[in-house]
């Protein structure tokens, strides 16, 4: 017993263990029904991501580079860092979700390299925009780290919180 759902579509459509299951009853959804779970998942990921960014950029705010009433420019640096930093991370969840729904049509091959070239290529953007902060030193390359990472955890409290959707 492998998989318990794909037990028990074989056990109600009488078929032995070798035999191919039809593909409608592969998948426990409509296509319809999917799409909206990528909705609702997006919506959630979006959601956490600006609260993350919002917890952030108030300890940005009172913590770093002094009186909050007395802006400064490390502030403001620091600021900046962490608004280029998250929306990168909202572009690259969107490049992700593009890039997922156009791979779809090809073969596995095709498929898992224009993945692997995408992640590639995002990952040499961040370094690009992380580098080029680090020694223009307008912007804190630090926190744009921390934005980009709000997708992860973002990811991760979206299927936490919005089990439904997972």
């Amino acid at each position: 017993m492998k998989n318990r759902y794909v037990d028990e579509l074989r056990a109600e459509a009488g078929l032995e263990e070798e035999d191919e299951i039809p593909e409608e009853n592969i998948l426990p959804v409509l296509p319809c029904e999917e799409e909206k779970t990528v909705r609702e998942t997006m919506k959630t990921v979006f959601f956490f991501m600006g609260v993350l960014f919002l917890i952030e950029a108030v300890i940005v705010l009172l913590f770093i580079g002094g009186p909050l009433v007395q802006p400064t420019w490390d502030k403001w640096k620091a600021l900046l860092g962490l608004v280029i930093g998250e929306a990168f991370g909202v572009l690259w969840f969107l490049s992700i979700s593009s890039q997922i729904r156009h791979v779809l049509d090809l073969q596995e091959h095709q498929a898992k390299n224009r993945m692997r070239l995408g992640a590639v290529l995002r990952f040499l953007l961040l370094a690009a925009v992380v580098v080029g902060a680090y020694f223009t030193r307008i912007v804190d390359p630090i926190l744009i780290l921390v934005g980009v990472f709000n997708l992860k955890l973002s990811a991760f409290l979206s299927g936490f919180f919005n089990k439904k959707h997972a």
